[in-house]
């Protein structure tokens, strides 16, 4: 059975963009001085970084980490070095799989422009009032970097649309206590616009 190590010191270097006050606190949500090592855990951080990042624009960026152990104390240094890489524009902003649903409707929920810094919060945002508004089921999100230009990106939107379209049937008697059929549709999502339709039809047998 190995050595066990503890956690002595955390350090943060490289190009860090927050402040280092903001990422020591941010990282001691996840690891604390006196931690078992677990490498587990310090990969489980240098994701959580790059995830933090990606709030702010970076797609690309790299987080090295280096563990330095002392033998004779049973301590070990983590340090991590950041490298955000360049914040990703955005070129053409589209969605796919909407067949009912208009591309300016949906367009009117995202809060990303083209020719701007793409932001992951901006993204979160927009899934989030696109579900809110019942025209959709759900929605993956891609960031697809142009091959010839690699400062550029396509933001996509792909998306699954909900039924439009339900039909109840009733069956009972009027007032004048004839047999009728009562037949009810509703129409969500009306010629693609984002507009309910309800209508009735009634039929009796007289």
């Amino acid at each position: 059975k190995g050595k066990k190590y503890y956690l002595k010191n955390v350090y943060l270097s490289g190009e860090t963009s927050f402040s280092k006050y903001e990422l020591l606190y941010f990282v001691s949500k996840f690891i604390k001085i006196g931690d078992e090592f677990s490498i587990n855990n310090i990969y489980k951080l240098s994701n959580m970084l790059k995830e933090k990042y990606k709030k702010i624009g970076y797609f690309d960026s790299v987080i090295e980490y280096y563990c330095n152990f002392n033998k004779n104390s049973k301590f070990f240094d983590l340090i991590y070095y950041i490298i955000p890489g360049e914040k990703a524009l955005a070129r053409y902003i589209y969605f796919v799989g909407n067949s009912k649903t208009k591309n300016f409707i949906l367009k009117h929920y995202v809060y990303n422009s083209e020719n701007d810094y793409i932001f992951n919060n901006d993204m979160i945002f927009t899934k989030n009032s696109l579900l809110k508004n019942n025209l959709l089921e759900d929605i993956n999100i891609n960031v697809k970097r142009v091959l010839y230009n690699p400062k550029r990106n396509d933001l996509m939107y792909s998306v699954n649309e909900r039924k439009t379209t339900a039909f109840t049937l009733n069956v009972g008697y009027n007032n004048s206590n004839k047999f009728v059929f009562i037949v009810n549709a509703v129409m969500s999502n009306f010629l693609g616009f984002g507009k309910n339709l309800n209508f009735n039809i009634e039929r009796n047998n007289s």
